[in-house]
């Protein structure tokens, strides 16, 4: 899974964020062509102008010159030029997106099948633990002060009671069945 993560999600990432700041670059080259545009529009203006005879002076001297004619006609091209560069940018970074929101879901959905198969194995755990095939520990049982019963015939504490040992009762005494004239053979 980390490795999956590391080796698509994370570059895909990465290459979203360079696409976002080569989009930025590209608004801003976007800005400077609208400009650029608002001056050819103004070329194309004075040029109807002088076409119909308008500031006659000045439009002689624009038409003589085909520095300005070459300017304009190179600028509608740089116009074009970009604008299509855009778009294979912007259809690029729909490209990244769409394949970054797949590797994203493509995680996300192995993530959920991983905690299901987690939550499967915990129900047959369980289900074992409750059909006893897998034993709980039993608790120690830790004996109080004094022991939890008198060996010897209530003569001093047991030292098997420290153990979890305990034994059983017999006869109305406290010592073990085993023993002999009711001494305890520990």
């Amino acid at each position: 899974m980390d490795e999956m993560v590391r080796k698509v999600v994370e570059p895909l990432i990465r290459a979203n964020k360079d696409m976002a700041m080569e989009l930025s670059h590209h608004r801003r080259v976007a800005l400077g062509v609208e400009n650029i545009s608002v001056s050819v529009q103004s070329l194309d203006e004075a040029f109807r102008e002088m076409k119909e005879g308008r500031g006659e002076v000045a439009s002689e001297r624009l038409v003589n010159e085909p520095s300005n004619m070459e300017m304009a006609t190179a600028l509608d091209r740089l116009e074009s030029a970009l604008c299509e560069k855009l778009d294979k940018v912007l259809a690029r970074i729909d490209r990244v997106e769409r394949s970054a929101d797949k590797a994203v879901s493509q995680v996300e959905s192995l993530k959920r099948e991983e905690m299901v198969a987690i939550g499967r194995k915990i129900d047959v755990l369980n289900k074992r633990a409750k059909e006893g095939e897998i034993k709980k520990p039993q608790p120690v049982v830790t004996p109080r002060e004094g022991g939890s019963h008198l060996c010897c015939n209530g003569k001093r504490p047991c030292t098997l009671a420290s153990e979890g040992y305990q034994p059983e009762r017999s006869k109305g005494h406290n010592s073990l069945a085993s023993g002999v004239n009711g001494e305890l053979s520990h």
